[in-house]
């Protein structure tokens, strides 16, 4: 017989660090004549792993995104296991609104948890970060 897959836990995790859109604005040193647009997108803050750095390099950047992304996506697991087995997980879709990873991040956390080779993963991309389990 053949089971009904089901969402068995839904988790997000918000990095640390935030910042006013003016602030980033400011940081990310736009032209001026896009502050009226960029002020007035209907967004208060905006969530960042580290804080704003502009003496590191793109590289430097990109290396600690990763390993923000496994930290966060590793908290958010554990707590979607909430005491089940990793048996009991049959898919993993993950979505993420930065940083682009190949492979995705479920895939190199499944290393990392020790999932079963069977475990079906998703990645969606520009959507904020949500991790889904289901039978």
């Amino acid at each position: 017989m053949v089971k009904s897959p089901k969402i068995i836990s839904l988790g997000f995790q918000v990095p640390p660090n935030y910042y006013s859109q003016s602030q980033v604005f400011e940081a990310l040193g736009y032209p001026r004549h896009f502050r009226t647009i960029f002020l007035n997108a209907g967004i208060s803050k905006r969530h960042f792993w580290m804080p704003f750095n502009p003496h590191i390099s793109w590289q430097q950047q990109c290396e600690e995104y990763e390993r923000g992304q496994r930290e966060m996506t590793r908290q958010v697991i554990r707590a979607c296991l909430d005491s089940r087995d990793l048996a009991e997980v049959g898919c993993v879709a993950s979505a993420g609104c930065c940083g682009y990873a190949c492979p995705g991040i479920t895939q190199r956390i499944a290393e990392d948890m020790k999932f079963s080779p069977n475990v079906f993963y998703t990645n969606v991309w520009d959507m904020g970060v949500r991790v889904v389990f289901q039978r």
